[in-house]
């Protein structure tokens, strides 16, 4: 789940360039406690599994214990590849209240770090994107303009963006 759910939502847990690390933590230690947090590294991708439940305690730390950015990119993997699946996207400082306000629920897998918007299709130098324009582009041309790009769904999975 941790390499595959992240991948299922467009989100590698390392990129040339983003991320050279990966780390991956479970959301709750041993009774109840939360897990011991590694310190910021902006080239360092952080996978939690269990942890939607305790999102907001767990940004906070990230960014009061551990030194992240408010800003840092954060994405929740809801029900990777299954029909149902979702991404949920934000930052450290609104992810918690995205994940309430559209209802994420486990199983999800919360991806933090910069890899998060490597392959976006919101991401304008992302080579997909750049591909979609380039075809609206000669489609424009010769009239034909059904080809859309901001109908956040990719495959089976559905995007919300904070």
């Amino acid at each position: 789940a941790a390499f595959s759910a992240p991948l299922l939502g467009s989100i590698p847990v390392t990129h040339r360039g983003a991320a050279n690390q990966v780390v991956m933590c479970t959301g709750y230690g041993r009774e109840g406690t939360s897990p011991d947090l590694i310190q910021y590294h902006k080239e360092q991708t952080v996978v939690f599994l269990m942890a939607v439940g305790r999102l907001g305690e767990l940004s906070d730390r990230l960014i009061r214990m551990a030194k992240y950015p408010p800003k840092t990119p954060v994405a929740i993997v809801e029900n990777a590849g299954c029909p149902s699946q979702r991404t949920v996207v934000g930052n450290l400082q609104n992810i918690a209240e995205l994940a309430k306000e559209h209802e994420v629920k486990p199983p999800s897998t919360i991806v933090v770090g910069d890899v998060v918007h490597v392959l976006l299709p919101e991401n304008p130098t992302n080579p997909i994107t750049t591909a979609i324009k380039k075809q609206q582009q000669e489609r424009a041309s010769y009239g034909i303009t059904n080809l859309a790009m901001g109908q956040q769904q990719s495959g089976n999975s559905t995007m919300a963006l904070g």
